[in-house]
């Protein structure tokens, strides 16, 4: 039950993340690349964090 709170609140985490980062982007006039360029920054530390917690 721990690991499903943790990642569900982990991907939670994440989505706001991504979506905040991407209005914050936006309003500052940023490209749109900039916005793609977040997500996967995003995405690629959640997966990052990921591996290494379960690894430990």
């Amino acid at each position: 039950m721990g690991d499903l709170a943790f990642g569900l609140g982990f991907g939670l985490l994440a989505i706001v993340l991504m979506f905040g980062g991407a209005f914050v982007l936006m309003a500052m006039k940023f490209p749109p690349d900039a916005v793609w360029v977040w997500f996967g920054v995003v995405i690629l530390a959640t997966f990052v964090l990921n591996k290494i917690r379960r690894s430990g």
